[in-house]
């Protein structure tokens, strides 16, 4: 049963009036004092018992009536339940029920998605004996749950257990997928029931027509408010005020004139942070907040939440990492130093990682000149650059070591300052390779550079290899790969020379790139290629691989990370301390598929040596596409018959039953009426003196 005025429903509670006045309200007969009273006393019990079963009468009477008034005002609506007709015509059926995040709406307290999967589950129980069906769900991406098969029992069963998600909706894709389901279906009735709550958002350009298929769509908020708010995004930076403080920004938006003022908090571990409120008269507001830097998981793991709630809160709260999210800081030590000319060994290079790919934040970039290059200057940054720099001194080596091996990144590049014979004889440990010398190469070995295929420097890299395929490189180091030290060739020439190598040592990675960074030796710098290898081999040997680039993660999206140097396995410890070990691949990475759930994750790395230690910079947080908040109907459907499906979670027609209900009421006046006649006889009791 449905309300058209639910609030009306208050009116209820008028219907203890009268049990209160009949509380208060207690008969008190007159005594009379009477000689020959025994000749009275039995007309006078039987009296008292007709009193009082006439004051009971009316008590359920008044409050009945009471009760039948606040409800008919109230505007009830109920299903007519039509059952299938065993009898009738079979069809081959492919439903579509919508489970994502905005089906999770419950204007009046029931749930859109418990209203569809009702209408889905009385379409199935109509169906004509030998009927076929298939259930699609259409979360992101489409999923089929049941094939289409002539077991009803099985679709029936797959429709009761399903539940809603918070992932976006992929309406058109479950239609796609629903009709092609019908293509091998043995009836020429052949129908896509779409079970959906019509929000624009489900098919922005329109739910695609499938051929010869009835297309039919049941809308079950079509008799719902269509309004909502929702956190639409939050940005952490940090505060240019205080150095140990950052700022949370947060979007607050407002759909189908849900505006006024809200409240909008921001909640740590150990209660509220900052507080601000939002104006949404103009539809979305965003407001300023400010926290302090966390420093530990324990402290940085924090929500955006406003209030008051409405009918979907999923949305009215989104989680934030209290982190100081640095950029990666690179010093650049240039061996040929010409300031201001394009002959300067990292005149392209220092432009190229100046440039901030999508989705990645810049590296810092600092330059030295190579005999500027000390232990104090290495410890300051997370990845040294040796663009051509000459073998470095003892002491600058040890400091290079300790720096790798504690998990700091190192890429050496090749040039004419490079000795083979001092880069064997001091760099060897590191590099874990041995430089035999330079040779040119020939014009059929110098034409491209072929990529290692699932190295896993390359995943880092935006876009295919086509711009380092046509690279040219003329000139190179002739290295020899140690593969006992763990040495690996990511890049390499049609011939096989090795052009780009990696390597571990510790906690650290390293990278040696036989060529130049300037045209001398090669064209890479011209080649598209250039700038995303730079990134990518930065990315690599950088400490902090992991670090989000601060986006969140869509619901159900599988994540990867890269295990560092000397981790054993990792636990993604995800909201409500849901933990997940997650075991190295092969390729050194791990993937995570359990991100359903909303909510901050936190990378917690355990290494070989037993120990473990929260790592911020890689943990992430996943939330629900903005535009499942947005509740407005969607407009246009090609070829669809769109119908409204019951609130009540049924697709049959709905009968109004207030009139009947004012109807009964009318009744129970007069009922009350002739009870209280005969109320109105004398009553007397009587006892002897």
């Amino acid at each position: 049963m449905a309300f058209d005025a639910p609030l009306a429903l208050l009116g209820l509670i008028a219907a203890a009036v009268p049990l209160i006045a009949h509380l208060v309200r207690q008969r008190r007969l007159p005594v009379v004092r009477f000689g020959p009273v025994r000749w009275l006393l039995r007309a006078a019990e039987q009296n008292q018992r007709r009193s009082r079963l006439t004051d009971l009468l009316l008590l359920a009477t008044r409050t009945l009536l009471v009760a039948l008034v606040a409800l008919a005002v109230a505007g009830p609506r109920t299903s007519c339940a039509v059952s299938g007709d065993p009898d009738g015509r079979a069809e081959s059926l492919s439903i579509v029920l919508d489970d994502s995040l905005s089906m999770r709406r419950a204007p009046g307290g029931r749930s859109l998605f418990e209203d569809a999967r009702s209408s889905a589950l009385r379409e199935l129980r109509g169906l004509g004996p030998g009927a076929q069906a298939a259930l699609v769900l259409a979360r992101a991406p489409a999923f089929v749950a049941v094939p289409l098969t002539d077991d009803l029992q099985r679709v029936e069963q797959a429709v009761r257990s399903a539940q809603p998600t918070h992932r976006a909706t992929d309406l058109g894709g479950a239609v796609t997928a629903a009709a092609s389901e019908l293509g091998a279906a043995r009836f020429d009735a052949r129908r896509v029931l779409v079970v959906t709550d019509g929000a624009r958002h489900g098919a922005p350009a329109g739910l695609p027509e499938p051929e010869a298929v009835v297309l039919d769509v049941r809308d079950v908020a079509a008799r719902a408010r269509r309004t909502n708010r929702a956190v639409a995004d939050v940005d952490v930076s940090p505060d240019p005020l205080r150095a140990d403080a950052l700022v949370v920004r947060a979007r607050v938006v407002a759909y189908g004139g849900s505006g006024g003022t809200v409240s909008v908090e921001l909640v740590g571990p150990r209660g509220t942070l900052d507080r601000a409120s939002a104006e949404l008269s103009s539809g979305a507001s965003t407001v300023t907040l400010r926290a302090p830097k966390a420093q530990r998981a324990e402290e940085a793991r924090a929500f955006v939440r406003v209030t008051p709630h409405d009918d979907l809160p999923d949305d009215d709260e989104r989680a934030v990492w209290l982190r100081g999210a640095g950029a990666t800081r690179v010093l650049l030590v240039d061996g040929d130093p010409r300031p201001g000319s394009p002959s300067d060994e990292l005149h392209y290079a220092r432009h190229a990682l100046s440039v901030a790919l999508p989705e990645q934040t810049a590296p810092t970039l600092r330059t030295l000149d190579a005999d500027a290059l000390g232990p104090a200057e290495i410890e300051r940054h997370d990845v040294v650059v040796l663009a051509n720099v000459p073998a470095p001194s003892p002491s600058v080596v040890d400091a290079l070591v300790r720096f790798v091996e504690s998990g700091g990144g190192l890429v050496v590049t090749a040039g004419s300052q490079v000795s083979p014979n001092a880069y064997t004889a001091r760099m060897s440990r590191l590099l874990a390779a041995g430089v035999r010398g330079v040779r040119d190469l020939p014009g059929d070995e110098s034409e491209g550079m072929v990529v290692t295929p699932g190295h896993l420097l390359f995943s880092f890299f935006m876009g295919d290899d086509a711009g380092l395929a046509r690279t040219r490189v003329r000139r190179a180091l002739d290295v020899a790969p140690i593969a006992s030290s763990g040495a690996l060739v990511a890049a390499s020439s049609p011939g096989g020379s090795p052009i780009l190598v990696t390597s571990v040592r510790g906690e650290g990675r390293l990278a040696l790139l036989a060529t130049t960074l300037d045209a001398d030796w090669t064209d890479l710098p011209f080649r598209p290629g250039f700038l995303p290898l730079l990134h990518s081999i930065v990315a690599y040997v950088s400490p902090h691989a992991n670090e989000q680039s601060g986006a969140p993660v869509s619901p159900g999206a599988p994540v990867t990370l890269r295990s560092p140097p000397g981790a054993a396995r990792l636990s993604i410890v995800g909201p409500g301390e849901i933990a997940s070990t997650l075991e190295r691949g092969r390729d050194g990475r791990v993937r995570l598929a359990a991100t359903e759930r909303p909510g901050a994750y936190l990378v917690r790395i355990e290494s070989t040596s037993g120990g473990t230690r929260d790592d911020l910079r890689a943990s992430f947080v996943v939330a629900p596409d903005p535009r499942e908040s947005d509740p407005t109907v969607l407009a246009g459907l090609p070829g669809a018959r769109v119908t409204a499906a019951a609130r009540s979670g049924s697709s049959d027609p709905e009968l109004p039953i207030g009139r009947w209900l004012l109807a009964l009421a009318g009744l129970l006046i007069v009922l009350e009426g002739v009870l209280r006649a005969r109320g109105r006889a004398p009553a007397v009791s009587a006892r002897p003196r």
